[in-house]
């Protein structure tokens, strides 16, 4: 989600500032205060009477008004919401839409009584820097989760050293489509030294897209106003569905066809679709559709969506292909022992270890010497004991996997460990 934070610390004066009432009178200019001449320092400008404006980054216009004239340009402001909300009410009565017109009519009405007490171009001593800071948020823009779009707004201030007046937050958030209206206010009128107004709308469809955000606050006739934020963007998404994992098997299915199926927020299946594997183009529509036969590997599956009016969008997704290959065993061990007579002992023992691959794991085992049916031995290794022998020993072992499936060694040739016999 975009988003735009705009923070400002107001530095207040410790002294008191007033305009010279009998400069007019004596055909002097009137003297702007140390504080305006401030603002202007800070890169603010004047645009009207009582009304400052000043760049917020991100395409954001931060507005700071006081005096007669900034409440009025305020109040304008917000009758031009009242307006909005009671073309709406009328399209679509709500209890809750009522309230809110209610409720903004109440705060136009409190402004007004601000406005006859709000000094002309005086500020009055808030206290030492840092005495009181706000932060207005605003964001419009398209929803994450569906297609549609959303607003959010937010208003935050506090005062360590107390106000003069009464502290006015107020945010609005408006979302439209063709289908859905969703409008938010939040008012937050009330007397103290902080005050707070947070609100979000949403309205999903694809049509007519619109949403809108503002906020300011207004404390000691002075307001801070940042912009209505606007948009009217709400494209499609298009994202894939299919297997993240398949299987062939060298016994049973050593081939399988697997299925990718473009989807969008919309429901349009109309788009342009264009497939990719690995980066290489497969083929065009709202499916894809290829067979993998005896082959472990992931693939990078891409698909691009795009309409005539020069919408597109494109999604990726990842499959593993799993083969499961035949089962198969081999015998590792010495190809030579000795036992010497001479030593402590004229016996050796030999290790012989089973190494199993393809089918299901888990394995197990069975050694036998040769073609003697007895069961020797059930793990993955086989030791024995041989003294004063002199002969090719012959292990053999029977593998069988989960699904019962068997591999064998040795089959039709013997292999083994030649052991010597001692010599006196």
């Amino acid at each position: 989600m975009r988003s735009s934070n705009v923070w400002v610390l107001l530095l207040l004066c410790l002294s008191m500032f007033s305009l010279a009432a009998d400069a007019a009178g004596r055909g002097k200019a009137p003297i702007e205060p140390e504080w305006l001449q401030q603002k202007y320092e800070e890169g603010w400008k004047k645009v009207k009477p009582g009304i400052l404006r000043r760049d917020a980054g991100g395409g954001k216009v931060e507005t700071f008004a006081f005096g007669e004239e900034g409440y009025q340009w305020v109040i304008e402001r917000y009758r031009q919401h009242l307006i909005e909300m009671e073309s709406e009410y009328r399209q679509e009565p709500t209890e809750e839409l009522a309230s809110l017109i209610a409720q903004l009519m109440e705060n136009i009405e409190s402004l007004r009584a601000a406005a006859l007490s709000a000094p002309a171009a005086e500020l009055v001593s808030e206290g030492d820097d840092g005495c009181s800071h706000y932060r207005l948020t605003a964001d419009a823009g398209p929803l994450d989760s569906a297609q549609g779009v959303q607003a959010s707004a937010s208003v935050d201030f506090e005062s360590s050293c107390g106000v003069i007046g009464i502290p006015f937050a107020y945010a609005h958030a408006r979302a439209r489509t063709e289908t859905l209206t969703d409008l938010k206010r939040w008012d937050d009128d009330k007397s103290g030294a902080q005050v707070t107004a947070r609100i979000s709308a949403s309205a999903e469809g694809y049509l007519e897209c619109f949403s809108e955000a503002s906020a300011s606050v207004t404390f000691s006739g002075f307001t801070y106003y940042l912009d209505p934020v606007e948009n009217y963007d709400c494209p499609d998404k298009v994202s894939i569905s299919g297997p993240s994992q398949v299987e062939t098997d060298a016994n049973g299915q050593p081939c399988t066809d697997v299925t990718w199926t473009a989807n969008t927020w919309s429901g349009r299946t109309d788009y342009s679709f264009e497939w990719f594997l690995d980066g290489a183009f497969e083929g065009m529509g709202s499916t894809l559709t290829k067979r993998f036969c005896d082959e472990t590997r992931d693939v990078a599956v891409r698909v691009t969506a795009q309409d005539g009016a020069g919408w597109s969008d494109e999604a990726t997704f990842s499959t593993h292909i799993q083969h499961i290959g035949a089962v198969a065993v081999s015998i590792s061990g010495p190809a030579l022992v000795n036992a010497d007579y001479y030593s402590s002992s004229s016996c050796a023992t030999v290790t012989w270890t089973a190494s199993a691959d393809g089918g299901h794991p888990a394995f197990t085992y069975q050694w036998f010497d040769g073609s003697n049916p007895t069961v020797l031995g059930t793990g993955p290794t086989y030791s024995q004991q041989y003294c004063n022998a002199n002969f090719t020993a012959t292990p053999r072992v029977v593998v069988t996997d989960s699904d019962g499936r068997t591999a064998r060694i040795p089959s039709r040739r013997r292999s083994g460990t030649v052991v010597p016999s001692p010599c006196r």
